[in-house]
């Protein structure tokens, strides 16, 4: 198949994850993206415009998704990871959505999820994650190299579990939270909406919205959010 033919997509991001994204759908041969192929970038950064990333031509910033979607790219992904955080991956992802991309599921296969995974439009899992049975995974979510989410958890949209994570059972993590790399959330924990567990922590209780926890048993270092 040609590339004009294949199913022709926008990453917004050309960083780390960007090019992870590139990398999962053109650079490993995998027959499950035969048919995809990465054809523009976008980046917040000017200085990157015009430049290549893995061959992929970095377009302009997200001003252009109108006139991407315009010329034929049907389909967008989020290529933003823990440098700018999980607020932007959302103000992205809505952009995306309203300029008329479809959101697809990229899954590695390298991960392993369960039959009854549910996994949210344009979230990300990656080489070596596992998701357990009974997980219910939102929108936009990164599941990234190596992570672990066990059984019966709820991952809220927009979320980042980082490399080496891991989720036990029964965890409840709201909207727009961060796990550390090599963070370890034990069982029936809720992590409140925009909270950030720091990496290598252990999180024995729960966390409050916009709260950042770090250590062993972890502790927070930032006040909640409050409302008044």
């Amino acid at each position: 198949m040609s590339k004009s033919q294949k199913i022709r997509c926008v990453v917004a991001g050309a960083g780390d994850h960007g090019r992870e994204i590139i990398d999962l759908i053109d650079g490993q041969g995998l027959p499950e993206f035969a048919d995809w192929s990465v054809t523009a970038l976008t980046d917040s950064d000017p200085e990157l415009k015009g430049q290549s990333v893995m061959n992929v031509p970095v377009v302009g910033d997200d001003g252009k998704f109108q006139t991407l979607f315009e010329q034929g790219i049907s389909h967008g992904l989020v290529g933003i990871g823990l440098a700018q955080g999980t607020e932007r991956r959302a103000r992205v992802f809505a952009k995306l959505g309203e300029s008329g991309f479809k959101l697809p599921v990229l899954v590695h296969p390298g991960a392993v999820i369960a039959s009854n995974v549910e996994l949210g439009a344009g979230s990300v899992v990656l080489a070596g994650a596992l998701v357990g049975t009974g997980c219910r995974i939102g929108k936009n979510v990164v599941i990234n190299l190596g992570a672990a989410v066990s059984h019966d958890c709820v991952i809220g949209d927009h979320c980042i579990v980082a490399d080496g994570a891991h989720v036990t059972g029964g965890v409840k993590i709201e909207e727009a939270v961060l796990v550390g790399a090599g963070a370890t959330v034990l069982p029936y924990i809720t992590i409140g909406k925009g909270a950030t567990v720091g990496a290598g922590a252990v999180v024995t209780k729960n966390v409050s919205p916009g709260m950042t926890v770090v250590g062993v048993p972890a502790q927070p270092i930032k006040r909640p959010v409050t409302k008044g």
